[in-house]
């Protein structure tokens, strides 16, 4: 019959301070009951939970990462498509201006057409989100599938970017002086 190596035997102890003070000691210890019987490795439980938990955290913190890029992609996006609006847009808005509209009544008009398109894709992205959610669960550590205040913050976080993506371009526009913006007309 073949002897099988592939087993590992190990050994628990409770010591007082770090686990590498105490190796020569747990070492005489299993010397002492066989002395052919080696000891490879000593540990702490610390040591070993973390490594346990090394992949899992290396992937929470890459979504993380791709999170807050996609976070930033989004909003240059907002700002870009915003922009591109405001700019279509900037005989109108002098129009507006030049008979007498007010700064905020032009930033709140930008602001509102931004809030709108943010809407509309907070609600897609939650809709997707609650039905993908189930596939995430193995990932999430002392956070419900269907969390909430995760879900809220996760929509202040995109509005509030977005927001300020669409507060630039509108605050370009009040910059902008009516009489030259018609002139290039």
């Amino acid at each position: 019959m073949e002897q099988s190596t592939a087993t590992a035997r190990f050994c628990v102890a409770r010591t007082r301070g770090l686990a590498a003070t105490a190796a020569s000691a747990l070492r005489a210890a299993v010397a002492s009951v066989d002395k052919d019987q080696p000891v490879f490795v000593v540990t702490s439980m610390q040591e070993l939970l973390d490594h346990s938990l090394a992949r899992q955290g290396f992937t929470m913190a890459m979504l993380a990462v791709f999170g807050l890029l996609s976070l930033t992609l989004a909003a240059l996006g907002t700002y870009g498509v915003v922009s591109y609006s405001v700019t279509r847009r900037s005989h109108e808005l002098a129009l507006r201006a030049a008979l007498g509209g007010r700064p905020l009544g032009e930033i709140l008009l930008v602001l509102k057409q931004g809030a709108s398109l943010t809407l509309v894709g907070l609600g897609i992205g939650l809709g997707a989100a609650l039905l993908l959610m189930r596939f995430l669960t193995s990932l999430l550590n002392q956070v419900r599938p269907y969390d909430p205040a995760t879900l809220a913050a996760v929509c202040l976080a995109l509005g509030g970017s977005a927001l300020v993506a669409c507060f630039v371009p509108a605050r370009r526009v009040t910059r902008v002086d009516p009489v030259e913006a018609l002139r290039q007309e």
